[in-house]
């Protein structure tokens, strides 16, 4: 996971202005300018759970989990 993980948070750097990431090996986090968690990804039994108050956000974080690199 740490490796997908990776590639998610370089992307994310890379494309979305005003946001950072944070991982471990079970949870992807993406934080707003302010360091507010606005979604999340929760890696559970072999799939990913995508959460967050931040709709938009959270549609393109699922877009992502569901894009194959």
């Amino acid at each position: 996971m740490l490796e997908r993980f990776a590639k998610w948070a370089e992307e994310i750097d890379r494309e979305w202005t005003g946001y950072s990431t944070t991982y471990d090996k079970e949870s992807f986090i993406v934080f707003d300018n302010l360091k507010n968690e606005v979604a999340r990804v929760d890696y559970n039994d072999g799939r990913y759970d995508v959460s967050g108050n931040n709709t938009p956000i959270v549609e393109r974080l699922t877009s992502i989990t569901q894009h194959t690199h």
